[in-house]
């Protein structure tokens, strides 16, 4: 990859050959064109594809929300950009079957109690224990989150093998009851969700963050929970017949 600093001619910009050219910030970069993929039939490296696109799919997915992409911004973990961050991060959580409940939507800081998890048509919800740490860091604008995931589909037919939803809401004034479990609910008037119908697997990965003062996070998160379905047995994975890409849901920020 080349950085190009002084521009005589102005700012170059899209492909040239086989020289693509980018903008970031002011400064322009150039790299090759990256190459298609050859048609294979061999099972192991269209699996591998598969697995890569399972991976990049979540973490393009959620430096979607600009506050969550600022977060692994700010952490101190491997990669130079986001994206990188959340793939390094979870490169060992998500396969060409799953995203595990391993998988994490915000960096490691610190974890709370979430119980309680309920989901309609138009709303989604769950309790939450502060501790006594929560209390002392948590002590701006709350910002609450979760990440709906969701696969294996009721009709087997169906070509849409999973769906992702991501929920931010922030709760300026919200008053938090130490020692005890608080409530928070997300709701909407136009039925977000009742896609989880179609599928006989849900899963919740909860968080809540604060911007304190001067734009400074805290974060704090839960374990995932199975809100439909049950966690997985490991078993050996079965050889791949279909290799037809499939469509998936349209997946969608809600805030």
């Amino acid at each position: 990859m080349a950085i190009i600093n002084k521009k005589i001619l102005g700012s170059p910009a899209g492909k040239v050959g086989d020289v693509v050219f980018k903008n970031n910030r002011g400064t322009i970069y150039s790299s090759s064109k990256p190459a298609k993929y050859k048609k294979t039939k061999s099972v192991p490296l269209i699996k591998n594809r598969k697995t890569f696109t399972q991976r990049a799919g979540f973490c393009k997915f959620l430096i979607k929300s600009k506050l969550i992409k600022n977060i692994w911004n700010y952490s101190d973990l491997p990669g130079f950009y986001p994206y990188h961050r959340i793939f390094k991060y979870n490169y060992k959580y998500i396969t060409i079957n799953d995203i595990s409940d391993q998988a994490s939507i915000l960096p490691e800081n610190f974890s709370i109690r979430f119980s309680n998890f309920y989901i309609s048509d138009n709303s989604f919800s769950y309790d939450f224990l502060p501790s006594q740490q929560f209390i002392e860091k948590m002590n701006g604008t709350l910002v609450f989150v979760a990440f709906l995931y969701m696969n294996t589909p009721v009709d087997t037919g169906s070509e849409k093998k999973d769906c992702m939803i991501l929920l931010v809401k922030e709760a300026p004034g919200y008053i938090i009851v130490p020692d005890q479990y608080n409530h928070f609910e997300f709701s909407y008037d136009d039925s977000p969700f009742s896609v989880v119908n179609n599928f006989q697997k849900v899963m919740a990965f909860p968080a809540i963050i604060s911007i304190n003062e001067g734009n400074k996070y805290e974060w704090c998160s839960g374990k995932c929970e199975y809100i439909k379905g049950t966690k997985p047995q490991p078993a050996p994975e079965a050889p791949q017949q279909n290799t037809q890409t499939k469509t998936p849901y349209n997946s969608i920020i809600i805030k």
